[in-house]
């Protein structure tokens, strides 16, 4: 019966060559099968002789030196699991309601990490934003300098310089803004209302270079030449305008819109 009993159970056994069976009231058979019992509660560890188990466990093991190693760590896992749960069930009220505070204490302080985690990777994150007047400026200001300042009972010996000089580092400087020239553009509304003004007095074709005011600068020319060059194309969108181009990158030409009048020659 008993032979019969540890084929059965044959698979709980490690890859030693005998498996550690426990004889106890009400049980016989292998450790493994044991605490699987009682972790299933199919078993009430208050019956288990825990002494009896250790004691069976280090004769088990002192008579067979030739098992595995890791079979013998196994059931040692096994063994002390089974304290383990045999202490939780004998331990008095107050000694469980202790180690439930100290279960929360631990809880409380990996939260408090966690926090803590949360908090240096926001800080790291804020710190390798970009600043400003060190990576970005803000609109408007001035760098001009304003030139030198005279300090009352200020001392001119070499350590007062030094002292002066670590000071200066010390204090926060302000953050340097550069001075932008402000933009002078020509908006299109206003170069529609001046093409409408000229071609009224206007006859024929008229290069859009000619009809461009003196630049005063470059930019200012540029800016004239695209103004110019889309409301144009608006006007002749709305018919108020003649536009042509005789060739690939060849000038623009335009004139007052006359839909009787044959197309003229350029610069007719």
């Amino acid at each position: 019966m008993t032979e019969q009993f540890e084929e059965d159970e044959a698979p709980w056994r490690g890859d030693g060559p005998a498996s550690f069976q426990v004889r106890i009231d009400a049980y016989d058979g292998p450790i493994e099968l044991l605490y699987e019992l009682v972790k299933k509660q199919k078993r009430d560890i208050a019956t288990v002789s825990v002494l009896d188990v250790v004691d069976q466990f280090v004769d088990f093991v002192a008579t067979g030196r030739d098992l595995n190693l890791d079979v013998r760590a196994e059931w040692l896992a096994l063994a002390a699991e089974l304290v383990y749960l045999k202490s939780c069930r004998i331990m008095p009220p107050a000694n469980v309601e202790e180690r439930r505070k100290a279960e929360a204490s631990l809880e409380e302080k990996n939260l408090m990490l966690l926090r803590r985690d949360l908090v240096v990777r926001t800080a790291e994150f804020l710190a390798g934003r970009r600043r400003l007047g060190r990576d970005w400026y803000g609109r408007g200001g001035t760098s001009e300098f304003d030139g030198p300042r005279a300090v009352a009972g200020a001392r001119s010996d070499q350590q007062a310089l030094f002292s002066a000089c670590a000071a200066d580092l010390r204090r926060a400087a302000p953050p340097l803004i550069p001075a932008f020239e402000p933009y002078d553009l020509r908006q299109v509304d206003e170069a529609k209302e001046r093409l409408v003004r000229l071609f009224e007095r206007a006859r024929g074709w008229l290069r859009l270079e000619d009809v461009l005011p003196p630049p005063a600068s470059e930019s200012r020319h540029r800016s004239e030449t695209a103004s110019h060059f889309v409301a144009a194309l608006e006007l002749a969108r709305t018919g108020a305008l003649d536009f042509r181009q005789d060739e690939l990158f060849g000038p623009f030409w335009l004139r007052s819109a006359e839909p009787d009048a044959p197309p003229a020659e350029a610069g007719a």
